[in-house]
């Protein structure tokens, strides 16, 4: 089957290589199998890491000062409902 030049680049990255075509396939496989170890191992953090950054995103938010931005409430109001928005999107898409 024919694989294009970019999606080969984005895996090239993924796997940390940038020799290119230059690899065999056990070793793709070999780092494939690592980077999916790795991913593993600091997944159960991602929700710890999400929290994080909306807080500094918040505080952000909230040392800019612009009109809309007038109390921290109303900050994670507004990024509650453009999330709702965004699957909203998604799920239209899938059902058309």
């Amino acid at each position: 089957m024919n694989t294009s030049r970019q999606g080969l680049k984005r895996l090239s990255k993924k796997l940390h290589i940038f020799k290119g075509y230059h690899i065999d396939l056990e070793y793709a496989e070999l780092k494939l199998q690592d980077a999916f170890q790795e991913y593993y191992k600091v997944k159960p953090n991602s929700n710890e890491w999400r929290e994080e950054f909306q807080q500094s995103l918040v505080d952000a938010l909230e040392k800019e000062g612009k009109a809309g931005n007038k109390s921290r409430d109303q900050i994670i109001a507004h990024m509650k409902r453009e999330e709702a928005q965004t699957q909203a999107g998604q799920v239209s898409r899938a059902i058309r």
